[in-house]
């Protein structure tokens, strides 16, 4: 065999080994953003990236709004799923709290909403003070803005750290309730 023949060999099996690359590679990319347009759960009937929803008084003025990154709602189970959530409530049109979690869960027929895992509630009205609840687990009532947990609970802020077992929330009223084995550690200027 020539050289000749050698180096037109060689430079179709380079020409066919970068397509066949560049073609594989190209499937891979269709592939990875097509499981980004498709829902976690193969039961889910829809599914919405960037969620936002915003709720208004007979005033006008934003009483509360509800955001997450990813939103699937599970027919079967009669339900919404949320990754990385965030609740807010608004007075006078501005936010009072702030609700994250990794996960939740909204039920079709309920008001409520089930805050899963690190979840972080943030009073928002005396900012300078930088006041927060932090639970594993948080059922809010979104109508009557109520909120309980049965898990352990940390409030801390600038002048200590409060620990118990089970609590319940008011948000108008602005009030916890540790229900047990509360514990506190508060730091005297």
């Amino acid at each position: 065999m020539s050289i000749r023949s050698r180096l037109r060999i060689f430079s179709a099996v380079i020409i066919v080994s970068i397509s066949v690359f560049y073609l594989g590679w190209q499937d891979s990319a269709k592939k990875a953003a097509s499981k980004a347009d498709k829902p976690a759960h193969p039961q889910a009937d829809y599914f919405i990236k960037q969620s936002h929803v915003k709720d208004f008084g007979t005033d006008g003025l934003q009483t509360q709004s509800l955001t997450a990154e990813f939103t699937e709602h599970l027919l079967a189970k009669e339900r919404l799923e949320l990754q990385k959530p965030q609740l807010q409530f608004y007075k006078d049109g501005n936010i009072t709290q702030s609700i994250t979690s990794h996960q939740a869960e909204m039920p079709d027929k309920n008001k409520l909403v089930d805050f899963i895992g690190n979840v972080i509630v943030r009073d928002l009205q005396q900012p300078e003070l930088k006041q927060t609840l932090k639970t594993e687990t948080l059922t809010v009532y979104t109508e009557k803005k109520l909120a309980q947990t049965a898990a352990k609970v940390t409030i801390s802020d600038q002048s200590g750290r409060t620990t118990g077992v089970g609590m319940e929330a008011d948000f108008n009223a602005n009030t916890v309730e540790l229900q047990s084995q509360v514990k506190g550690l508060h730091y005297v200027n």
